[in-house]
């Protein structure tokens, strides 16, 4: 009996129903058994969860995949399809922070709202389906770290504010939009890798940390900020590309040779606070804000 015979066999013996022509040559079967309920016809009992609401679909932010982008992903290969995520092509990145090709995830994402690799829910248009899910999400914030945040485009941070209910009013500029996300606490910002004490680092390249393609996308503000975190003064740059420059040079990383805080606006401090992951939370005064900044950076 070969493969065809056994495959019409096992489904005539199973009782799903009369199979019509020759299998090897393309039958048809004509069911026989229990018409699944409307209610979960968009259900898919092997992937879990229901299908992805219309809206969070559309919303799916389109991006152009980086170095980073697949380091920060934990996987160079998008697991729907197995076939390796390329830097400079486009993908999809959904609110839990994990990457996929565009198409494989929203085929996915039509049959199944759950992440294939954490779980996590996206919303459905499920009435019932959606009082559990939001119960359920309502203690899973996506985990990420601070730099996940700040290389994100202005429109990914508008649309990731949008899924979590982050309310953006107010903000004009792109460090404004990762602050109100970082210190929303509807994301958990994890901690990045402890690194040596000050005395005993070497020089570090800044070019180790953000490529020049990625302190190229940033904007004046963010460099600025990136240049005051790392102790390097920006006096007598008047374009982008000098800023740029700073950056991609050695920088000494003793914190002791940084300007002194109380040099800087509150707005500047607020901008270095973000790009190293210092909470404000409860700074009132300016002597607050660079003691916490302080505090961080261990001076």
């Amino acid at each position: 009996m070969n493969f065809y015979q056994n495959l019409e066999a096992s489904l005539r013996s199973g009782g799903l129903g009369e199979i019509a022509g020759d299998f090897s040559t393309g039958a048809r079967l004509h069911w026989s058994g229990p018409i699944p309920d409307e209610d979960h016809l968009d259900q898919d009992p092997c992937m879990g969860g229901v299908r992805t609401g219309e809206s969070a679909l559309k919303s799916m932010p389109r991006i152009k995949v980086t170095t980073y982008d697949i380091e920060a992903n934990g996987n160079t290969q998008c697991v729907v399809c197995l076939q390796e995520l390329v830097p400079g092509e486009c993908a999809t990145r959904i609110p839990c922070g994990h990457l996929f090709h565009e198409s494989c995830i929203k085929q996915w994402l039509c049959r199944s709202n759950q992440c294939p690799v954490c779980r996590y829910e996206l919303p459905t248009d499920n009435t019932e389906y959606e009082q559990g899910r939001r119960e359920r999400m309502a203690a899973r914030r996506p985990r990420l770290h601070h730099r996940d945040i700040t290389v994100k485009t202005a429109q990914e941070l508008l649309r990731l504010a949008e899924h979590l209910g982050v309310n953006t009013s107010g903000c004009l500029e792109k460090s404004e939009l990762v602050e109100r996300i970082a210190s929303s606490g509807k994301v958990e910002i994890v901690a990045e890798p402890m690194e040596a004490p000050v005395a005993q680092q070497k020089p570090v390249d800044a070019a180790q940390r953000l490529t020049s393609q990625e302190l190229s996308a940033m904007t004046v503000r963010d460099l600025k900020a990136e240049l005051a975190k790392s102790g390097i003064d920006a006096k007598g740059c008047l374009e982008k590309g000098d800023l740029v420059q700073l950056l991609s040079g050695p920088i000494e990383t003793n914190t002791t040779k940084m300007r002194d805080l109380s040099s800087y606006s509150v707005r500047e401090l607020r901008e270095i606070a973000v790009h190293i992951g210092a909470s404000l939370g409860g700074c009132l005064e300016k002597s607050d804000i660079t003691k916490r900044i302080d505090d961080v950076l261990g001076r």
